[in-house]
């Protein structure tokens, strides 16, 4: 079996060559030849098949994602960051709309915050998912999730055991 395929420049062009190489009828002269090869014994006419339910189902159209939580606009801001009992902690988080990486936004930490649990955190990074929850991510590259409550406070989501820590609009 040759390995060579040409380089394709559409999408379908690309299924039907990917599709054309699973099915082993790659020829040196590319995908054109390949599409009209018979097939293989004990498989009647399977390759054309699996060609014609690829194209159909990238024409079926797609869909917008719904978002049912807040909007980014909605998040964007400064928030005082809470302990047990909703204490503040006199650390302060923007979360703002500046990109940060690949689907985050950038948050920051002001740097008078004295909560070690917090600074060493350091979250430096934010995101919101369809479900409303936001994500924070730290410095070191784990995350926290986070969901809203009825008064607009932001509380940390998991496991009971681990210290509370909610951020709170100032």
């Amino acid at each position: 079996m040759n390995l060579f395929v040409r380089p394709v420049r559409n999408a379908k062009a690309a299924a039907q060559s990917a599709l054309i190489a699973a099915c082993g009828f790659v020829t040196l002269a590319g995908a054109a030849v390949a599409q009209n090869a018979p097939a293989r014994l004990g498989e009647g006419s399977a390759p054309m098949q699996m060609m014609q339910t690829a194209q159909q189902t990238q024409r079926q159209p797609q869909r917008a994602p719904t978002q049912q939580g807040p909007r980014i606009n909605e998040v964007v801001g400064r928030y005082a960051v809470l302990r047990e009992d909703d204490k503040d902690t006199l650390c302060m988080v923007t979360l703002s709309e500046a990109p940060r990486g690949k689907g985050y936004l950038r948050a920051q930490l002001a740097p008078a915050c004295r909560d070690n649990g917090v600074v060493i955190f350091d979250p430096i990074a934010w995101t919101i998912d369809r479900q409303g929850h936001i994500s924070l991510q730290a410095r070191k590259g784990h995350k926290m999730g986070m969901e809203r409550d009825a008064n607009g406070v932001w509380r940390r989501m998991g496991d009971a055991k681990v210290r509370p820590l909610s951020l709170k609009r100032i």
